[in-house]
């Protein structure tokens, strides 16, 4: 008899939320209405919403968000603080009357606190707050609610005076979900000692870093990309993300959908990202039963960009030195005590760790013989890994490496 460890993994990116809450716009700070000022109307939506719908006591729930507007020269126009006190909505609406004419800058900040960034230095009228904001970085804390961000450029042409402007924003979580699910098929009960992944980061930027020439910051099976999704002018990079969720969603059976839309991978991290083996939290070894399966609480990580690969197969060679590889290891007990562990085992096809990434693991031990290997693509709303291998069983108490 053999012990079959089956992995499968699940990338959800970005998923749009498509419902609403109330309109919050009379909370926003609102001067005498004026034929000579231009009326914007914002809408900040939580990008993937729909597909975690979090509480409002969960660290993925928006507790607060920052609306930070920029003149021309970086000068602060607005800098409100929306707070939804025992509420958790997923789409924001605020209306501003700003100064016609202009080009603005406009910044969405979900959970601003949870990043120590000094918001309340940068009143009306001062500067300064664009660099510092495109250059903080700040260490990532899990058990705090977790930021979100998204930014716009608007040009003056579009805030004419007593007219009103339309703009929508999709704040992006900066952190990536790891879900942990394992299923007990053998004959026996055993208990999860450990879980861990290598290597991911510690420290992330707020805002996200691009690095790409010209906007090519994509790599797809087809070679170096931007942000066009087959149009002829680039897209906002969050946009791109949402009209690749909607997507995947409309065609869940395209398995080649995601290597053919591209991969996020030219984007940075904090020289001092302090990228190591993260080991997952549970409060007590949990004991699966015979027949029956645990979930893990999610975990949460910074943005991470790690183990490179400097000769890849993937996108024509537009992935060398960019494509990414992760491994994870994890440890079984069974009833006699005994503990297998198996080391550094590979994430297949798991390209890239962008923020907002949601990689969904399953574990299944099972008492079979070797199958073959097979892995199916489903972009952005899932990627499902199946390399199955033959490993001792966990009595025997030995170490097997995997072929």
């Amino acid at each position: 008899m053999k012990l079959i460890l089956r992995i499968t993994a699940s990338l959800l990116l970005a998923l749009l939320a498509a419902a609403c809450a109330p309109d919050r716009g009379a909370d926003e700070p609102r001067p005498e209405t004026s034929d000579a000022q231009a009326v914007l109307s914002l809408r900040v939506g939580i990008a993937d919403a729909a597909s975690r719908a979090p509480e409002a006591s969960s660290v993925e729930a928006m507790r607060q968000l920052r609306i930070v507007i920029l003149r021309p020269g970086g000068e602060v126009e607005v800098n409100y603080l929306a707070d939804f006190g025992s509420t958790s909505p997923r789409d924001y609406f605020g209306i501003f009357r700003l100064r016609p004419g202009e080009d603005k800058k406009i910044y969405a900040i979900a959970n601003p606190a949870s990043t120590g960034f000094p918001f309340d230095s940068y009143p009306e009228g001062s500067k300064g707050i664009e660099k510092a904001l495109e250059e903080y970085a700040y260490e990532f804390e899990p058990s705090l609610p977790i930021p979100m961000t998204d930014s716009r450029d608007i040009p003056a042409a579009t805030l004419l005076p007593g007219q009103r402007t339309d703009v929508g924003l999709n704040i992006v979580r900066v952190a990536a979900k790891f879900s942990v699910t394992v299923e007990n098929l053998r004959d026996e009960d055993v208990t999860l000692r450990s879980f861990s992944v290598s290597a991911l980061a510690g420290r992330e930027y707020l805002m996200p870093h691009f690095t790409g020439d010209q906007g090519l910051n994509i790599v797809s099976n087809q070679g170096l990309k931007g942000f066009d999704f087959g149009s002829a002018s680039g897209l906002h990079w969050s946009d791109w993300l949402r009209l690749a969720v909607d997507e995947s969603q409309n065609t869940p059976s395209d398995v080649l959908l995601a290597d053919d839309r591209g991969w996020i991978m030219k984007y940075a991290v904090p020289d001092n990202a302090g990228h190591a083996i993260r080991n997952f939290d549970f409060s007590e070894a949990p004991l699966i039963r015979q027949g029956a399966s645990i979930t893990l609480p999610g975990q949460y990580f910074a943005e991470s960009r790690s183990g490179l690969i400097q000769s890849s197969d993937f996108g024509l060679g537009a992935a060398d030195g960019l494509e990414q590889s992760y491994t994870y290891t994890v440890a079984f007990t069974s009833p006699d005590g005994k503990t297998k562990e198996f080391r550094d085992m590979p994430f297949p096809n798991l390209r890239a760790l962008f923020r907002n990434t949601h990689v969904s693991i399953k574990l299944e031990l099972s008492q079979q013989a070797v199958i073959p290997v097979e892995v199916d693509v489903t972009p952005y709303f899932a990627v499902s890994l199946n390399p199955s291998f033959g490993l001792e069983p966990i009595i025997d108490g030995e170490e097997t490496e995997a072929p």
